[in-house]
């Protein structure tokens, strides 16, 4: 993601407030906000939202009311977990799975913030080229990390930490393609969350560091381009059945 402007959110785009709120986590808050951007241009960057009086609130809402909702949201947003929290000031260029990565690999803000190239490119997915890119991010958006910390952002790890004792315990895990048998349906969120319970970490590409791969058997039984990778690296396939019998005790 390229950032403009320091991050900084010019009042005549209110629509990336909203979204920059809905990223972190205050999904009702887009409208009545975005509305009394307008009218007060008092929120330009994301740690704006969490400045905002009850008073503010109530008139950008329109009611004492909605205001009262507002408030309680953000408040509650506060708390979320470092990899939401990542994704209010646009630091990364990627998705969520990208920054639970970064969370679960350096547990706070202030490790994040320390890390360098080499030890951002340790996080599975993130190459020679985007390693930099994200250590000047971070490094342009000091003010707004600073800010959000001062407003009371708890910028607490992972959602879901590993189970020291679990059956992926320091096992990174690959998944591809649509899941059957036992675990048809699930997503892949579902599928990292599953990943991260029994104690390993969900990678997005196979590569030397992979300890498995779950993929489903592909049409007239080709193999998928990651398991092609996987067993040139020697990386164990495993299919959605092998993999729900590993890790059974932790699907819901």
């Amino acid at each position: 993601m390229a950032l403009r402007q320091g991050n900084r959110v010019p009042p005549a785009r209110p629509d990336r407030v909203r979204r920059r709120a809905r990223s972190a986590g205050h999904r009702g808050s887009g409208h009545p906000v975005r509305q009394g951007s307008r009218r007060r241009r008092g929120v330009r960057d994301v740690d704006d939202l969490f400045t905002l009086s009850a008073e503010q609130l109530a008139e950008a809402s329109g009611s004492a009311k909605r205001g009262d909702k507002l408030a309680a949201q953000i408040q509650q947003a506060k708390s979320l977990p470092l990899g939401r929290i990542l994704c209010a000031p646009g630091i990364v260029g990627t998705g969520r799975s990208m920054y639970r990565r970064i969370a679960a690999r350096f547990g706070s803000m202030e490790a994040i913030r320390r890390a360098d190239a080499a030890a951002l490119r340790e996080v599975d997915g993130i190459g020679a080229e985007k390693a930099p890119v994200i250590v000047q991010q971070l490094a342009d958006q000091a003010q707004v990390i600073d800010r959000l910390v001062a407003a009371g952002v708890t910028m607490a790890p992972s959602e879901v930490s590993g189970t020291a004792q679990g059956p992926l315990n320091g096992k990174v895990v690959v998944v591809t393609g649509r899941m059957t048998g036992r675990l048809d349906g699930v997503g892949r969120s579902d599928m990292t969350t599953l990943i991260q319970k029994a104690g390993g970490r969900a990678g997005s590409s196979v590569s030397a560091s992979t300890d498995y791969l779950v993929a489903a058997a592909g049409a007239g039984g080709k193999p998928s381009t990651k398991a092609a990778r996987a067993q040139q690296l020697g990386v164990q396939v495993l299919s959605p059945d092998e993999f729900a019998d590993m890790v059974t005790d932790y699907i819901s």
